[in-house]
Order: C-alpha cells, then structure tokens, then sequence
C-alpha cells in the first residue's frame, strides 16, 4: 500500500468548499476536515462573495493551519467557486463538499481503504447521511454493496453524490466546471462517463449531508429543468450513442412532464403541500 501521508510529497487528495453566506455551517465543516487522518491533504475554500461573516469564520477556523487556503471572488456560483477552487488544487484527486456539510471521524481513513481495495477507478463515491435542523441523522437510501453506475444509469438520474472522490487529471480532460448549470456535478459526472471515466460505490455513510430551507437541492424545479439542459447539452456534443441519446431524450420528457405536475400543484396547494403529494405519488 501506498503511504500517502508524508509531508515531503504533495498532498494526495485536494478538498474544494464552495462557501456563500455560510457563517453558521462553515466552521463545522472545515473542522471535520481538519481533523481527519490517514491520507496527506489540502483544504482549498472559496468565499464566493459573501455578504455575511463566512470569511472572518473561516479564516478564524484554519488559522495556524498551512493545509489551508482561502480565495475571495465576487459572487459566480457554486461551479464558478468550484472552477476557482480546481485552479488552485495540486491533490492528484479531488473531493468537493458543501460548505453546510460535515465529515465522521475516519471518513478519509476509510476512503482510502476502498480505493487501496478496488484500485483503477476514476469516480469514488460513498454513502451519507442527512442531517435535519432537529439533530435527525438518516441514512440515504443506498445500495447495499459496491457496484458501479453505467452512463445509462446516470442517463436516467443524478445517481453519483457530490462529494465523491475523483482524478483531477480527468476534470481537466473534460475542460473542466462549468458555470452555466445549476446541477453543476451532475453535468460534471454525466461528462467524466461519456469520456470512458469507471466509477465505484462504496456502501458506507461517509459524509453528512444537512438539510435546510434555503439549499439548492430544495429547489426541485430548477433542479429538474437545468438537468434537462445538462442532458440535451449532452445529447448535441455527440459524445452518446444512438441508444445512449434515446435514453437522454426519455429522461428529459420524463423531467418536463413532472415539471409541469409540480408547476401545477405548486399553484393550486402551494410549494410545501404540492411536494407532499408528490412524494405521496412516488410511495
């Protein structure tokens, strides 16, 4: 086994937090992070131009720290803060994580273990947990085993988590994040497998992922009409065989005719009881 934690070599694995308004979280996370052991690193933070006190935070979180970095920009999003992040990074791989989720003890110790145990993949994703504002702690729906997601698969659903491990040789192969999508790692994961990328899935909770009004992930509509973007992008960039571009145009009909249902319920009961019958439709 390889030892990836000498300090003479560079680090092995390049952390990139997007932070925006993230004053109450970010702490949190940075310290989860800092925390870990079993693998050389570096934690790269973008303050994506907030109005709140996230910089004072973080600078009072990784102070003393030299595995810390902190870059300040006007406000791109979280791809731009994540482009911006990449930038910055030398880690042979990559992991991103959200600057309102957190880490276990031993998360990269165990990380490291499964990449040791099924070496030559590109993608390295995990279980998580979700983490609800009243201390609730529930593990996401998981399969059970290691196995990989197929293109195909992904074609169908963003089924790949964001805060999975990746070669940063293969971001740059691919040009890179890009700005214009909201789901900006499902465009990134859609794109790594239609360039040949293998990813693996390790059956452990390793990440927890906070729930919270406000996030992104909230927002189903947008979530659903940018993958629509993401996948007709795909379809024209030539990259998908004949079946594979099928697949894309089903989902994307899938996604507008459920867009329009939530549109719907959202006029007539309003955004939170529309998304309870929704999910009342799914069980």
């Amino acid at each position: 086994m390889e030892d990836r934690t000498q300090e003479s070599i560079a680090p092995f694995l390049s952390i990139l937090v997007p932070a925006y308004n993230a004053q109450d979280t970010v702490r949190q996370t940075i310290e989860s992070i800092l925390s870990q052991t079993g693998v050389l690193f570096e934690l790269i933070l973008v303050d994506d131009g907030s109005t709140d006190d996230t910089a004072d935070v973080i600078l009072s979180a990784i102070e003393g720290d030299n595995r810390t970095r902190l870059i300040r920009q006007e406000n791109q999003g979280t791809g731009g803060a994540l482009k911006t992040a990449a930038s910055h990074a030398v880690g042979e791989w990559l992991l991103m994580l959200g600057a309102d989720d957190y880490l276990p003890e031993g998360a990269f110790e165990r990380r490291i273990a499964f990449m040791d145990e099924n070496p030559g993949f590109d993608i390295y994703s995990t279980d998580f947990y979700y983490a609800y504002e009243d201390g609730r702690l529930v593990q996401a729906p998981d399969w059970g085993k290691v196995r990989s997601i197929t293109l195909e698969e992904l074609l169908t659903f963003p089924h790949i988590s964001g805060s999975s491990m990746f070669r940063r040789a293969l971001l740059e192969d691919i040009g890179g994040f890009r700005l214009q999508f909201f789901n900006e790692d499902y465009d990134l994961w859609l794109r790594m497998l239609a360039h040949g990328a293998k990813h693996i899935h390790q059956p452990e909770p390793l990440e927890y992922y906070r729930i919270h009004d406000g996030q992104k992930t909230t927002d189903a509509i947008k979530l659903r009409t940018d993958d629509i973007a993401i996948l007709t992008d795909l379809i024209n960039s030539g990259l998908l065989t004949d079946g594979q571009a099928q697949l894309a145009h089903s989902t994307i009909a899938t996604h507008k005719r459920n867009t329009l249902i939530r549109k719907m319920l959202y006029a007539i009961l309003g955004k939170k009881a529309g998304e309870a019958v929704v999910k009342a439709m799914r069980s």
